[in-house]
């Protein structure tokens, strides 16, 4: 079971059809490295450590 910073990292996070029709949910470099820290404090571990 792939932990939920490693689903971010993989960009499994939104179902592709949504990300084409709705442009603006995608995540930007930043604020997607964010979400993975934020991820890995609170569930622990999993992913390599996201890229500065």
């Amino acid at each position: 079971m792939r932990s939920p910073a490693e689903i971010v990292q993989k960009g499994a996070m939104l179902m592709a059809m949504y990300g084409s029709v709705r442009p603006e949910a995608r995540l930007l470099p930043a604020e997607r490295r964010a979400l993975i820290r934020s991820l890995q404090a609170t569930f622990g571990g999993g992913g390599r450590p996201p890229e500065r």
